[in-house]
């Protein structure tokens, strides 16, 4: 059974302190806030500097783009998938990616940005044939999704052009970004191709090869 013990302040102006933890257990390994607002857990200390999400006006992210050191030129009718875990429950309306060379020449109608559910279900799909040939932060609305919490969805891409765009990624790709994880729990996939995506997929024929770590956010 968990324990919330509160310590209050010496004074009404005094900071206090308050621990988080397992009863039978010490209060130092569950989530403690000392009077001075270090926050630790199991004794570690958390990095509260670090950007989240909603710093950003973001509900969730694949990752921190500060971190985006690297680009990845896509490959005309390949179906990327990058994961994005929702800690708490939201609604998006807005997938954020990033281009880091613009593309040229987009075939019409045959580049989309889309959100698919866990199970492979396709929630959302947005056509960006207008920001191929764009640079920098891309934002694409999508229909409002609901997001259930301790779950997690997909930002699928998929690009038909004459050079199709580079895009912002993590450092690292295919099998290392994943590492421990099965074929249908992938961070970062390549699930098929086509001039769209699909209704649906099936997650377990998810695939690292050719996968990249791309950065994307909903919003």
């Amino acid at each position: 059974m968990p324990v919330l013990d509160i310590e209050p302040g010496q004074s009404p102006e005094a900071p206090g302190s308050m621990s988080f933890f397992r009863q039978g257990q010490s209060a130092a390994t569950g989530f403690q806030v000392d009077t001075d607002g270090v926050m630790t857990s199991g004794g570690q200390l958390l990095p509260v500097s670090v950007a989240s999400p909603q710093d950003h006006g973001m509900q969730a992210w694949t990752h921190d783009p500060y971190g985006g050191s690297s680009s990845a030129l896509t490959v005309n009718g390949r179906i990327y998938l990058v994961k994005i875990a929702i800690r708490r429950a939201c609604t998006v309306s807005t997938i954020w990616w990033s281009i880091g060379t613009p593309g040229a020449a987009p075939t019409g109608g045959q580049s989309f940005v889309g959100l698919y559910s866990s199970a492979g279900t396709r929630l959302a799909t947005t056509n960006v044939d207008a920001s191929v040939a764009g640079s920098g932060a891309q934002s694409t609305a999508i229909t409002a999704q609901s997001l259930a919490a301790d779950s997690f969805v997909w930002v699928a891409f998929v690009f038909n052009a004459g050079t199709p765009p580079t895009l912002v990624r993590g450092s690292s790709f295919e099998s290392t970004p994943n590492i421990g994880l099965t074929a249908a729990t992938l961070r970062s996939a390549v699930n098929g191709s086509g001039t769209s995506l699909p209704a649906s997929i099936t997650p377990g024929s998810n695939s690292t090869t050719n996968s990249l770590a791309l950065f994307a956010g909903l919003a």
